[in-house]
């Protein structure tokens, strides 16, 4: 009686040993970076310092005409046409007593 070969379930468990370090490695990665921009945010220094020249930028250039540009086109493409927009993430036929997120 031949006994099974063990490599290819040894081969099986290394991959996803490895896989797993590399994806817990990415996550306390990303983990850092996150805390990093919120601690930035908090003291308004860092990538928070380009966020108001950025906002006050947009909104002198934002005209009526280009307002309803956008909107038209939010309301045609529906939800999955515009998933960048914050505005798409809220229903905009909300009903009464809804409350909208506090960026819209």
């Amino acid at each position: 009686m031949k006994l099974p070969d063990k490599a290819p379930k040894a081969k099986a468990s290394a991959l996803l040993g490895t896989t797993l370090l590399v994806a817990l490695l990415a996550a306390i990665g990303l983990a850092e970076l996150f805390g990093e921009i919120l601690e930035s945010v908090g003291d308004r220094d860092g990538v928070a310092a380009w966020d108001r020249p950025v906002l006050d930028w947009a909104m002198a250039a934002r005209t009526p005409s280009f307002t309803a540009f956008v909107a038209g086109t939010r309301t045609r493409a529906g939800r999955s046409g515009s998933p960048s927009s914050p505005a798409s993430w809220w229903p905009s036929s909300a009903g009464a007593g809804a409350t909208s997120p506090r960026w819209c």
